[in-house]
């Protein structure tokens, strides 16, 4: 299922304050909210719910929309520094609705892609010859660090939070 990708308009606000990207709590007995089993799944959602496109030059937020028009994905990413001809790009955010989970990584594949294009395309606009890539993932997500392990991202070390960081280096071409 391949996703359309575009950019997110002020008019998307409503559309991401509704996005769900994981499980609900768990709760007790009387029905109220005990903890979170993916609290890092939770942490996502809530940033892209608090989030008011559109975003400024130097930054992505980018929609997934399925054959439906359903919001299936949203990436976010953000160049943070250029440094001679290295511009680093941070990816923010990289979610998948949980409605669409289960197909193979298929939906997240789509995203990661996405999101690297647009990284690209925020080194370009510095004239840079490389970009580095770096996402911040906690260290039980399991389904984040294989997805970036596949598409040639490495572990660098630890981030701030207790999170991990991995890298990657694009190189930008030019037409």
């Amino acid at each position: 299922m391949p996703l359309t990708w575009r950019d997110a308009a002020r008019t998307d606000r409503r559309l991401l304050q509704g996005f769900q990207c994981t499980i609900d709590f768990v709760r007790d007995r009387s029905g109220r909210p005990r903890f979170h089993a993916r609290p890092w799944e939770l942490d996502v959602q809530s940033h892209l719910r608090r989030t008011a496109p559109p975003h400024g030059p130097d930054q992505r937020l980018r929609l997934g929309l399925d054959e439906a028009g359903t919001l299936a994905a949203v990436t976010e990413q953000a160049r943070v520094v250029v440094e001679g001809s290295i511009s680093v790009v941070k990816l923010q955010a990289l979610a998948v609705s949980a409605e669409v989970r289960g197909q193979g990584g298929r939906v997240a594949d789509d995203a990661l892609d996405d999101a690297l294009s647009c990284s690209v395309e925020l080194a370009s606009a510095s004239a840079a010859a490389e970009v580095l890539v770096i996402g911040w993932v906690d260290p039980r997500n399991r389904p984040s660090r294989e997805l970036l392990a596949r598409a040639g991202f490495g572990l660098r070390g630890d981030a701030p939070g207790g999170l991990e960081e991995w890298v990657v280096m694009v190189k930008v071409t030019r037409s």
